[in-house]
């Protein structure tokens, strides 16, 4: 129990170090540049900033919420498999998995880190059958092994880490690994919620 202990807190320490809300990361930082792509997908995601500059700064990792993030290439590889959401609206955005690529701040956007990310599509068998999805959420989902559908979001569409076991030649096991009780409870209250609009609709006449 004492080096469980003795391992959360040397975890806990080095999320607040890497933390952008309680330490300057830039002094950190190297710099790289946005390809053609990048820039697209950012000024998609930023339409009101104006982004003419290509040049960012990029670090290999960051905490959110005390937990560290990372880039593939990197050291941190193992903290770069994440479960996010595609899309900033709450009402269209959907689940994707992937592994960050880069995580960097742009000149116009001083307080603000992004993330790029290569997504672990869906298999594209027609037919494919899932055999894990029978058995819920807790039990993980199958995925194209190679990561292709380029995005970048922000920190808050991190929804949490995954474990990516390869299991064919083509196919990767995907796991949650932390944040699914979060999760699972925000899906919980979402359920919750629609099911008391239901019964109030029904007692009230309208259905």
């Amino acid at each position: 129990m004492e080096a469980v202990q003795r391992e959360d807190i040397r975890g806990s320490a080095l999320a607040n170090m890497l933390d952008p809300a309680l330490k300057d990361l830039s002094i950190l930082a190297k710099n790289s540049a946005l390809d053609n792509e990048e820039l697209a997908l950012l000024q998609n995601l930023l339409p009101h900033a104006v982004l003419h500059e290509i040049s960012v700064s990029c670090i290999d990792r960051l905490s959110c919420r005390g937990v560290c993030y990372g880039v593939f290439q990197s050291s941190s590889y193992r903290d770069s498999a994440i479960l996010f959401y595609a899309g900033t609206d709450a009402n269209s955005r959907t689940e994707k998995t992937g592994v960050i690529t880069k995580i960097f701040q742009h000149p116009s956007m001083v307080n603000d880190w992004y993330l790029t990310v290569r997504e672990h599509c869906s298999v594209q068998d027609v037919d494919f059958i899932d055999p894990y999805l029978k058995y819920g959420f807790a039990a993980g989902y199958l995925r194209e092994r190679k990561p292709t559908v380029l995005h970048i979001i922000t920190l808050s569409q991190i929804i949490s880490h995954v474990a990516l076991t390869t299991i064919a030649e083509n196919l990767i096991h995907v796991m949650p690994v932390d944040r699914v009780s979060l999760h699972i409870y925000n899906r919980y209250e979402e359920l919750t919620c629609a099911g008391k609009q239901l019964l109030l609709a029904y007692s009230s006449g309208n259905l």
